[in-house]
């Protein structure tokens, strides 16, 4: 019995190693493979707006003259292409890459590096950009990927807190940016921040996986300060990156104290500028004697948000006025908002006009009024505004 027993095991091991060794022929044998498609989009830096700028855009360059693609399956190199770009480019480089034959059921990793042309000091190619991505397995259908590039640079900017009278105030550290490109340390605080830089053509953000960042807007005129605003969502640090398309010296920003973004054209700075919540905006005096009975100021109001807002506006008579002071239902409706939008979808923005029109009663009369914009979500927006009209 005993030797049968172990004849009987012998056996059933000498089936299962057998059964073992035939399933991984198999396998091997019916290894499956399929195409992956990947795309690169170079963003067009001559547009005079960010948001212009194609949805998916990525970052290369402007300067870089190639781009090398390396495939791994595993930790093994399964593909590579070097690409040549065109850094006098006029429009957006699209770069496509197809490989045949990728493995399924295999980790798969990319390696995206940007080079320049070979400086005169160091006589070797620029590194511009790079990024090591895990793509993850081949799934079977439709295998288009779009990847980013980071940029690299040694240039380093942070946005820090400081205590001003006991209230929180976080601001962009100030540095040299004469790199082109350079990297931003964020603040652990979600909300809208700044970023600005005098005589720059344009300021580009770029999130953490290197592509164009979606929450951003550009706010500026043809010449002096340039905004770049943007909304951070987490309460968490992280490093984003931004091109200037011409140097620069400094740059400067802070996080907004308010979460709805609100402009109007400031003769100063021939440029729009942003309205603080809370600002007081007097539209002067107007007389008959002048020819005019109203004026009004133009304003712009943005959605940086990935959501869409649901807006509403009130206007209130102001708990001070000036002596003679008008009735309490004669402030309100002197002010009237034209044009304000209800509904303004992520990264779109709407000009509003607010229009004063006082009585001529005869008298000096100064009228003062509260405006709140809200959205749900949303900290109210105030406004203050006055106006002195008089009469014959």
């Amino acid at each position: 019995m005993k030797k049968s027993t172990k004849h009987m095991q012998f056996v059933r091991i000498s089936l299962l190693i057998f059964a073992l060794g035939f399933f991984f022929a198999c396998s091997l044998g019916t290894q499956r493979y399929g195409k992956l498609s990947l795309s690169i989009e170079v963003p067009d830096y001559l547009k005079t707006e960010t948001n212009e700028q194609p949805s998916n855009a990525r970052f290369i360059h402007p300067d870089g003259e190639k781009l090398e693609f390396q495939l791994f399956v595993r930790d093994e190199l399964f593909f590579e292409q070097t690409i040549p770009l065109n850094p006098e480019s006029q429009s957006p480089q699209k770069v496509s890459i197809s490989v045949d034959k990728v493995p399924y059921n295999v980790p798969l990793f990319a390696k995206i590096t940007v080079f320049g042309e070979k400086t005169p000091t160091q006589g070797d190619e620029a590194l511009l950009g790079s990024n090591d991505i895990y793509i993850g397995y081949l799934k079977s259908g439709n295998n288009k990927l779009t990847l980013g590039v980071k940029p690299v640079s040694d240039a380093n900017v942070a946005y820090q807190k400081q205590e001003k009278q006991g209230q929180e105030f976080i601001y962009l550290e100030s540095a040299d940016t004469s790199a082109g490109t350079f990297n931003i340390e964020m603040f652990p605080k979600k909300g809208l921040y700044t970023i600005s830089g005098y005589d720059s053509a344009n300021i580009y953000l770029y999130d953490s996986d290197g592509k164009k960042y979606q929450n951003s807007l550009f706010i500026g005129g043809e010449e002096g300060l340039k905004t770049c605003v943007f909304y951070h969502p987490e309460d968490k640090a992280s490093t984003y990156y931004a091109y200037l398309s011409s140097q620069t010296i400094n740059l400067y920003g802070e996080k907004l104290d308010q979460d709805i973004l609100i402009t109007r054209y400031d003769d100063n700075m021939d440029s729009d500028v942003i309205v603080i919540s809370e600002e007081n905006i007097d539209f002067g005096y107007l007389s008959p004697w002048s020819g005019n009975s109203s004026t009004e100021i133009f304003f712009t109001i943005y959605n940086p948000y990935p959501f869409t807002l649901n807006l509403k506006y009130k206007i209130e008579n102001a708990d001070e006025v000036s002596n003679p002071a008008p009735s309490p239902a004669d402030s309100k409706d002197k002010f009237k908002f034209t044009d304000f939008p209800k509904v303004l979808l992520p990264g779109k923005s709407e000009k509003f006009t607010v229009n004063f029109h006082p009585d001529n009663s005869g008298t000096y009369t100064t009228y003062s009024v509260k405006s709140t914009i809200s959205a749900p979500g949303l900290k109210d927006f105030v406004l203050h505004f006055t106006g002195t009209g008089s009469g014959t």
